[in-house]
């Protein structure tokens, strides 16, 4: 990551002393334990627009409470999963590698309580650009469909999901990794791509359906219930007509959502996820390969092997010899 911000090393003790906050974690961590490391960016780029980002290593399980603003918030997971919640509403954010970039928008008409959870140890890369009430236009408003009430979630709270367009996610590989300038362009630089995020979140919003996926929003909800069974079921053995009976659907009805969506069956999407977690505990160094391959419901290191090759481009022991 390219951003010349500062490196973010932070101890227990350094979220308990920030202002407005309020943590705690169901693990008994002392004030001097790391609980977060990697790279971190906020910044207020013009009166009502920001621009948070994250590529770090959460080392624990933990809790923060604070505020959230009125306004706008475009959120991109590129890897990990919180859960927040939101005044009286619980929402879901995360990617692993067999999912697609999803976009995701939030907006809050007034101030409300936000929570957020991180459910376990993992590697989290996000960005959020937010965009304050009074700094977005009526017009742009009312053609997101956004000036009277909305789809809401609440009184003043409105969630939207689509599948990210090429041009999307290259503005959110830019933004993590900036081409080249001088330091005096570097926030204009970073100033242009949050505006053009917001005004295509926004234009995202307008629509009726989910672009790529062509989900109607119930479907699209069905699907995430499926993906939050599925990601909830630690032992992985859930069939087929379980995912189908926690989403409420048929299962041929959710083997096309997951072909819609992903273009993959919901036997792949799994594979592909217990495949992800196996790589991200290769990487923390906490298993052997032959305990990846079971982590990845495989009965032999071969077989493994050759689904992780084939998904990743190389071979499960590559991972150790580059860390080595």
């Amino acid at each position: 990551m390219m951003i010349n911000d500062r490196s973010l090393m932070m101890r227990v003790s350094d979220m308990l002393t920030r202002p407005g906050v309020s943590f705690d974690s169901p693990e008994d961590l002392d004030a001097d334990q790391m609980l977060m490391r990697g790279a971190f960016l906020h910044r207020r780029m013009r009166e009502g627009l920001t621009i948070h980002l994250s590529d770090a290593v959460e080392e624990h399980a933990f809790t923060v409470t604070s505020q959230l603003d009125r306004g706008l918030n475009c959120v991109f997971f590129l890897e990990g999963r919180v859960d927040l919640t939101i005044g009286r509403r619980k929402i879901a954010y995360g990617r692993t590698a067999a999912m697609p970039p999803i976009g995701a928008a939030f907006l809050c008409r007034e101030t409300e309580r936000f929570q957020r959870v991180s459910r376990s140890a993992q590697r989290l890369r996000h960005l959020v650009v937010s965009a304050d009430l009074d700094w977005l236009t009526d017009e742009a408003m009312e053609a997101a469909g956004l000036s009277g009430g909305g789809a809401a979630l609440g009184d003043d709270l409105v969630d939207h999901r689509w599948a990210l367009p090429t041009r999307m996610i290259s503005l959110i590989a830019e933004v993590f990794d900036p081409a080249p300038a001088l330091p005096a362009l570097h926030n204009m630089y970073l100033e242009s791509r949050a505006i053009e995020i917001v005004a295509t979140t926004l234009g995202a919003m307008a629509k009726p359906q989910i672009e790529a996926s062509r989900l109607s929003p119930p479907e699209m909800a069905r699907l995430r219930r499926a993906c939050d069974f599925i990601s909830e079921d630690a032992d992985g053995a859930n069939s087929v007509a379980n995912i189908a009976a926690a989403a409420g659907v048929s299962q041929a009805t959710l083997q096309r959502l997951f072909r819609e969506a992903f273009g993959l069956s919901v036997f792949d999407y799994v594979r592909r996820g217990r495949l992800s977690d196996a790589h991200d505990a290769l990487q923390r160094r906490r298993v052997t390969i032959q305990q990846a391959a079971a982590l990845a419901g495989y009965s032999t290191a071969a077989n493994f092997a050759t689904a992780f090759r084939r998904l990743y481009g190389y071979p499960p022991g590559a991972i150790g010899r580059a860390q080595a």
